[in-house]
């Protein structure tokens, strides 16, 4: 999540800071919809569920 949030993308985590929004609370969810996938053997329709779910969640 620290990766996403600021160390994976040079510049995105200070970005996001600067316009007031905490990065690890944004890509927080989406991490952890797209960790959650694989182990639980989701098709490409639940994945997609899951993520929307996941980012409908972050948006507010």
């Amino acid at each position: 999540m620290a990766r996403l949030g600021g160390g994976g993308v040079p510049g995105v985590g200070r970005m996001l800071q600067k316009k007031g929004f905490h990065p690890a609370s944004i890509v927080g969810r989406m991490g952890a919809a797209t960790v959650a996938v694989v182990p639980r053997g989701l098709d490409a329709a639940q994945a997609r569920n899951a993520l929307s779910s996941a980012a409908t969640g972050r948006a507010g």
